[in-house]
């Protein structure tokens, strides 16, 4: 049951870092405020702060969201 949960949560986070458009614009909806916080951007790359972790900030790309999303499965374990 525990495995059927992480392998749909982790297709969860794979499907929303794949979507190149979200409400936000350009901003992948794995960054839409829930589990990050941008804290700057620089063109394509990111830098965001988790929202469950004290002073964890990640960088990454705007168009690879894959650094975000295994932080996720590290910080979160409710998440996946």
């Amino acid at each position: 049951m525990i495995c059927l949960v992480f392998r749909q949560t982790v297709a969860l986070f794979t499907n929303m870092a794949d979507e190149s458009d979200s409400v936000c614009g350009n901003i992948p909806t794995i960054l839409d405020g829930k589990f990050f916080q941008i804290v700057k951007t620089n063109g394509d790359s990111v830098v965001a702060r988790c929202l469950s972790c004290v002073n964890k900030e990640l960088s990454g790309s705007l168009k690879a969201t894959s650094n975000f999303l295994r932080h996720l499965k590290v910080c979160v374990p409710t998440a996946h």
